[in-house]
């Protein structure tokens, strides 16, 4: 009896601490175009699940557990989050929850010809991130906070390359920007694989911001999408 007692009150615990962490899944530069029936996969654990026809995902798990998921689907890329600790409210709602801005196989081919990029190796990870102003999301318009700059511990052996902005959307022709534009996107190619998390941190003055960490697996390509890329602190 006392060992029966002991599991129910063990996995009420473990239930008590568990929150929800929800997601969606958009077409990238299309947001209100959901995706559908792809597979989510929780990586640290291996658990899946799938999109439903709202585009959206959700997991129950412990406050204070590491998680990065993993999105695939037929013809558009293979794309991982962020790393996120959980905090005690869960990642839920429309400035917390995971979102998954996802191109297509052809918009991205042609994105890889359009940058200034001369190789993608599949030993390394590809990075994106948005630098978002605060109270900006995946469907609030531009997001960037402009004239911020970017740095990343361990520290990356290249200069990061910044998106401009064309009639509105993204600009991967944009050459020369030393700061995140209107668009708030930045990205690094071919960044070393390792286990240990690296930290993506925003700077302009007088703005606070939060941070940004991902896991570089080898031949993974990474979108730290707003919500999860830095976004200023609305003090």
């Amino acid at each position: 009896m006392q060992v029966v007692l002991f599991l129910f009150l063990a996995c009420a615990a473990w239930t008590a601490y568990a929150v929800p962490v929800e997601g969606i899944a958009v077409l990238y530069e299309y947001t209100h175009i959901v995706l559908a029936d792809a597979k989510i996969t929780w990586l640290e654990t291996g658990q899946t699940t799938t999109t439903g026809a709202d585009g959206r995902f959700s997991f129950d798990v412990p406050v204070g557990t590491r998680v990065t998921f993993l999105f695939e689907k037929f013809l558009f890329v293979t794309t991982q989050t962020s790393t996120m600790i959980v905090p005690a409210g869960g990642l839920t709602g429309k400035y917390n929850q995971v979102v998954f801005q996802i191109p297509d196989d052809a918009l991205w081919e042609l994105f890889l010809m359009a940058l200034p990029v001369k190789s993608v190796d599949p030993t390394k990870c590809h990075v994106v991130a948005t630098v978002c102003a605060a109270n900006k999301t995946y469907d609030t318009g531009l997001q960037g906070e402009v004239n911020s700059t970017v740095t990343v511990h361990p520290a990356i052996n290249q200069a990061p390359f910044f998106f401009g902005v064309f009639d509105g959307l993204t600009n991967p022709f944009s050459r020369g920007l030393t700061s995140v534009s209107a668009d708030g996107g930045v990205i690094w190619f071919n960044v070393d694989a390792s286990d240990e998390l690296r930290e993506i941190d925003a700077h302009k003055p007088g703005k606070t911001f939060t941070s940004t960490k991902f896991w570089c697996r080898p031949g993974s390509f990474i979108n730290a999408a707003p919500n999860q890329g830095p976004r200023v602190i609305d003090n």
